[in-house]
């Protein structure tokens, strides 16, 4: 067999099964399954959103 055919068929079918791979894992492992820490997520009901807003005197920018 020539060399160059074996490296051909051996990068596509690496390139198969490194995108199958990246699919599949996280599905079937849990990886995506993140757990929210307590109130790190923002809630309307629960949070109070505060207004923002930049103030500028020249050289020096601050939020307020």
């Amino acid at each position: 067999m020539n060399l160059q055919k074996i490296e051909q068929s051996c990068s596509r079918n690496a390139e198969a099964i490194f995108w199958i791979a990246y699919v599949l894992v996280p599905l079937f492992t849990g990886l995506l399954a993140y757990n929210w820490l307590p109130h790190e997520s923002y809630s309307p009901g629960r949070d109070d959103l505060v207004a923002s807003h930049e103030i500028s005197d020249g050289e020096r920018t601050g939020t307020v």
